[in-house]
Formats: C-alpha cells, structure tokens, sequence
C-alpha cells in the first residue's frame, strides 16, 4: 500500500511540475504574440522617423528568441531535463528584469512560471534522489 500512495505521489509532482512548464510555455508564446501585436505588426508598414518605427524589428527580433525560450522551457519540463529548465529560468529572468520598461511586461508571468516550474522540477528529483 504505501509503494502505490508514493509512485502516486511521485507522479502529481511530477505533473504539477509539467504543467507549470507548459503553462510557462503557454505564457512565454502570448507574450511574444503581445509584442507582435502592440508594437510589431502596426509599425512593419508604416514610413517614419519615429522610435516605435525603428524599434519594430529590434522588437520583432526579441519576440522570436522569447518563443524560442518558450518552446525550450515546455519541452525540457516536460522531459524533465532539470538544470536546462533552471537555466532557461536563470536566463529568461535576467532577460525580465534587464528589459523590465519594453518588453519585460510582456514576459514577466513566463519568467515567474519558468522559475516555478524549475523550483518543482528540483523537488520531484530531490524526492526521488536523480538528477537529470
């Protein structure tokens, strides 16, 4: 009895943590199409000497290295690949707070999520003792 109440266990940690990553994940991809929306897509087209208008491909640029960050958070939480979530965490973090007054509104939720879903990668692997 007590074998299957701790593989039970062990399996909601393990889930709790999955769905933190691909909530991160869920998370990272619309605050990429946020950015996409508000400060890439209606200056693309638009002739100007104006910062919005410079700063669209500078933005459009920084869209697609946070929805390559999301796609690696989900994946590797799901595969449970431990020190690469924590290092996307790490990373993602720095990127927050360093662009916390242009895009860093945007992808604040995904970085807390990330470092969520890290944190309860390292306890399910402290529970079972392996680390990946």
């Amino acid at each position: 009895m007590s074998v299957a109440n701790d593989r039970d266990r062990d399996e909601s940690g393990s889930t709790l943590a999955r769905g933190a990553g691909l909530l991160a994940m869920v998370a990272g991809l619309l605050g990429a199409g946020y950015l996409l929306v508000t400060a890439v897509i209606p200056y693309l087209f638009v002739e100007g000497e104006s910062l919005a208008v410079a700063n669209a491909p500078l933005i459009l640029f920084w869209s697609i290295v946070v929805v390559a960050l999301s796609l690696g958070v989900g994946y590797w939480t799901w595969t449970e690949r431990l020190w690469r979530v924590w290092a996307l965490a790490v990373a993602v973090s720095t990127l927050a707070v360093l662009s916390l007054f242009s895009i860093g509104r945007a992808i604040v939720p995904f970085a807390a999520l990330s470092v969520v879903a890290a944190a309860l990668l390292t306890i399910e692997s402290r529970r079972s003792g392996v680390a990946k």
